[in-house]
């Protein structure tokens, strides 16, 4: 008999996952996200706003070595909210995956364009998050990125 609970055990844990999978896949994200963590000590400085280009430095700690699949952001001014890409400072190109090693340190200097409808005086906040394959690409785990706050000219 006990022989059997070595088989029955994991026949178990297979068919809850397949018969309840959204379940599994938000405590498989839970656990990733709260255990196991992709970054940490993300910081935002060097806050710079031109009349088109609202640009930062993103200084953080990769904790794993996993490579973000996608970027979002939106930028609002509380009222107004509007999607936005981010892309590299330097080069003027979207962010592309980069690798880095856990335990590296990274700096990235990365900007947005100022939307249309923001004046000189409009406070402005981006939100951002980067979205990494989970375990064996089972489910994606969301990181979000400090908000960058760029309080306008008075």
């Amino acid at each position: 008999m006990r022989r059997d609970v070595r088989y029955v055990l994991p026949a178990l844990a297979v068919a809850l996952v397949f018969m309840f999978p959204p379940a599994c896949r938000e405590m498989g994200v839970f656990i990733e996200s709260r255990y196991f963590p992709i970054l940490a000590r993300q910081v935002v400085g060097d806050i710079e706003r031109t009349a088109d280009k609202l640009c930062w430095r993103r200084d953080g700690l990769k904790l794993r070595s996993k490579i973000a699949a996608e970027w979002h952001g939106v930028v609002t001014d509380g009222v107004t909210s509007n999607p936005t890409s981010i892309f590299d400072a330097v080069s003027g190109q979207p962010l592309a995956p980069v690798y880095n090693t856990a335990g590296q340190s990274f700096t990235r200097h990365v900007c947005i364009e100022v939307p249309p409808w923001a004046t000189p005086s409009t406070r402005l906040v981006v939100r951002s998050w980067a979205v990494y394959p989970g375990w064996y690409d089972l489910w994606t785990v969301t990181v979000p990125n400090p908000d960058v706050v760029s309080e306008g000219a008075p």
